[in-house]
């Protein structure tokens, strides 16, 4: 106790300069903690947004569907149905993907037709919420797409399209509904049409190419080893890591920028902190010279030196670290709102990773990562303290005497 007390009272010596550091530690653990939680939370948000547009959390798909996207690879929903209608299961969805070419007059372009069930995804697919369609012949496309075509709601289009046998076919539609997204793919090159007309036009019977399955709770992994061992050997239940690998990925690089950067901070800190305790035992090198003819050992000189260093840390962390849960309980409940910037840049919303972002961004409570960004920066304080307190205990007691 009595080395705490020592050590405590020698740290507020220079109440400026260990002010000044104590500000940058428990900034650069603000800085962290609010940064990682807000990344986890924006990073959550992302994934509802692409399990509820794309795959869910688990999809089944043909497997040579999967690595070729052949329109002929589709297969019979039917026998899965009662399989799916299971606890875990809050809702699944069956989707078609057909390549087309749409046409008005003499104007046309290619474009994916995706047949679903647009009343039932309304809940769910968040480029759908609002959009019903008024008959089942009806279709929503992105503006780009409108605007090349020169359709406006109401209108009608013709798709030529591949029926299940593989001939061309004419496929009508009304215009129900025009997107505002900022998705290049959706915006000019994408039709949703419902899935029950498009099946009995082209005599796809109840076959679809994809199951997006939305789980209540389960755990994407367990439920899928579960399901495919009741598959058929050409049909594959996979994860949503699995199915939107290119998100997967952006979601890994823009973590990595993130922790290479709040390292290259701590690694800064770290040398801040180490030069404030070196100056300040500078200060105080005939004062060890004293101690150490009265008998005190080197290693309870450097003893001291480290617990200096320590208590800097764990102060600063503390402070830093109360401030950043106070700002993220406020950034998880009510968020940072983008809308005002959105109608600023004059867009309808953001992307990344090819998923449209919510417009508010939520922080989320990950105590792993807060606690280790907290005890990392302790431990770097405590690091940071052995060159100076290796300097002091080597010095001999006569030189020490006479700074």
């Amino acid at each position: 106790m009595m080395w705490l007390k020592l050590a405590w009272r020698n740290v507020w010596r220079n109440r400026l300069r260990t002010g000044i550091q104590s500000l940058l530690i428990g900034g650069t653990v603000y800085v962290g903690v609010v940064f990682h939680n807000l990344a986890l939370g924006n990073y959550r948000s992302m994934i509802r947004q692409a399990t509820r547009m794309g795959s869910g959390d688990v999809a089944i798909y043909d497997t040579l569907w999967f690595s070729t996207r052949r329109p002929s690879r589709f297969y019979s929903v039917g026998p899965l149905r009662k399989l799916l209608h299971t606890p875990e299961v809050r809702a699944f969805y069956e989707r078609l993907y057909l390549p087309a070419f749409a046409y008005v007059g003499l104007m046309g372009f290619p474009v994916n037709l995706v047949a679903l069930d647009m009343r039932k995804e309304a809940a769910d697919h968040p480029l759908l919420k609002g959009h019903r369609p008024s008959g089942e012949d009806g279709a929503i496309l992105g503006r780009g797409l409108a605007e090349r075509l020169h359709v406006r709601k109401g209108d009608r289009i013709t798709l030529t399209v591949r029926d299940a046998k593989g001939e061309l076919k004419a496929l009508p539609f009304t215009v129900d509904g025009i997107l505002d997204v900022p998705i290049r793919e959706v915006d000019c090159c994408s039709i949703f049409g419902n899935i029950g007309y498009v099946r009995r036009s082209l005599g796809y019977g109840d076959g679809a190419h994809e199951v997006a399955i939305m789980l209540k709770g389960e755990s994407p992994e367990r439920f899928a080893r579960k399901i495919n061992r009741r598959l058929p050997p050409n049909l594959k239940a996979y994860t949503w890591k699995e199915a939107m690998k290119e998100l997967v990925s952006a979601i890994a690089m823009d973590y990595s920028g993130l922790v290479l950067m709040m390292l290259f901070l701590y690694v800064v800190v770290s040398i801040g902190t180490a030069n404030v305790l070196f100056m300040s035992v500078m200060d105080r090198t005939r004062e060890f010279g004293v101690m150490r003819t009265m008998g005190m050992k080197p290693r309870h000189i450097s003893l001291m030196v480290a617990l200096e260093g320590l208590l800097l840390g764990t102060f600063a962390t503390a402070v830093g670290l109360s401030l950043a849960l106070l700002t993220n309980l406020y950034l998880s409940t009510r968020g940072i709102d983008l809308k005002a910037i959105y109608s600023l840049l004059s867009q309808e919303g953001m992307t990344y990773g090819g998923v449209v972002l919510e417009p508010v961004i939520r922080s989320t409570w990950e105590w792993k990562g807060t606690l280790g960004y907290s005890l990392f920066v302790v431990l770097l304080s405590l690091f940071a303290s052995y060159f100076p307190a290796r300097y002091v205990s080597g010095i001999p007691v006569g030189e020490a005497l006479r700074k």
